[in-house]
């Protein structure tokens, strides 16, 4: 199961991603992102500190600043911002379960060292 918190983290995302163009970016100020992304304001200010205390978005101060995405928009993946936004154990019973063995059809543990994600969630948000 998605939360609420991670779905407003994707779309405040996919809203920083749409003003990517080439190599330059325009920043987007916290109202911008609220109204593209249809999220309520007092979260987004929550959200968007956890994300950038992760190192995927960057503020600019000043009259024209506004956050900005630090990473390229492929290099983003979803299981990154899973482990941001919802700590080191999503919800995600497709992340926890590990891979399916067809011999038993039920779920194996994941190896040693692995941080238990799937391939399904680990890949980029945009291709």
């Amino acid at each position: 199961m998605i939360t609420q918190k991670m779905k407003y983290a994707l779309k405040a995302l996919l809203a920083l991603a749409d003003e990517v163009d080439g190599g330059k970016q325009r920043p987007l100020t916290i109202e911008e992102i609220a109204r593209r992304s249809g999220t309520p304001k007092r979260f987004l200010e929550h959200i968007l500190l956890e994300v950038r205390n992760a190192g995927v978005i960057g503020s600019i101060r000043g009259r024209s600043g506004g956050y900005v995405l630090i990473k390229k928009p492929q290099e983003i993946s979803i299981s990154e911002l899973l482990r941001t936004i919802d700590g080191p154990s999503p919800p995600c019973p497709v992340c926890r379960a590990g891979p399916i063995s067809a011999a038993r059809i039920a779920p194996t543990r994941p190896p040693a060292g692995s941080d238990g994600f799937s391939p399904k969630c680990s890949g980029p948000i945009w291709s």
